[in-house]
This record gives structure tokens, C-alpha cells and sequence, in this order.
């Protein structure tokens, strides 16, 4: 499976598996991970091409910022 590094910083990676049919999103200071596959990889990646729409100028940590809480909020609500 073909591993890409989306994007990479001092808090976060994205990593795609498979050109998309997973993503990994890694919060190098929480030391945590989250996985995503199927048909949530497809809405992980849909997230991020709204928040690129809302603003372009938002810088992608920032985005993934706002990825991350939402995943953790709705991982941590079950």
C-alpha cells in the first residue's frame, strides 16, 4: 500500500494510505493518533477541502487543529 506524507509540522502528519482509501492524522505533542478508513477517510478528506474553501489562507496546522478536536470530541462522546 502506497504511503504519502500529506503534511508534517512540529504538532501534526498526515499520511495517506492507498491514494485515500485511508489517512492516518498524528498529534505529535498529545502523542496520539487517529485512524481513519472507508468511507470516514472520505469524510476526513471532504473536512479538509471545506475548511480549504471556507479560507484559503488558514494555515493547515490550523485546520488540522479543528480536524483533530472534532475527531476527539465525537471519539471521546462514545
Amino acid at each position: 500500500m502506497t504511503r504519502v506524507e500529506i503534511f508534517t509540522s512540529e504538532r501534526f502528519a498526515l499520511v495517506s494510505y492507498g491514494n485515500g482509501e485511508s489517512y492516518a492524522l498524528h498529534n505529535h505533542p498529545a502523542k496520539k493518533s487517529l485512524f481513519v478508513q472507508g468511507d470516514d477517510a472520505t469524510t476526513l478528506r471532504d473536512e479538509i477541502d471545506a475548511w480549504e474553501r471556507i479560507d484559503p489562507n488558514m494555515p493547515t496546522d490550523s485546520i488540522l487543529t479543528e480536524i483533530w478536536n472534532e475527531y476527539v470530541d465525537i471519539a471521546t462522546a462514545n
